[in-house]
């Protein structure tokens, strides 16, 4: 019995990890895309410059 409830508990963990990288990964998925976007465009590749130059990076896009 007390392996039973182990094994759930390490189920509803796993589930956690799980949702918690699903998330993550959606999270990466939609910051990649504005970059690329961004990287794609001449307005976009001066904007990225700037930011660089300035060291005004948004959060939603480092890494």
């Amino acid at each position: 019995m007390k392996r039973l409830d182990s094994e759930e508990v390490t189920l509803k963990k796993y589930k956690e990890v799980l949702l918690e990288y699903n998330r993550l990964e959606a999270k990466y998925y939609n910051i990649h895309q504005k970059y690329q976007l961004l990287s794609n465009s001449k307005l976009g590749k001066l904007t990225l410059k700037y930011w660089k130059w300035k060291k005004r990076i948004p959060e939603d896009f480092r890494f």
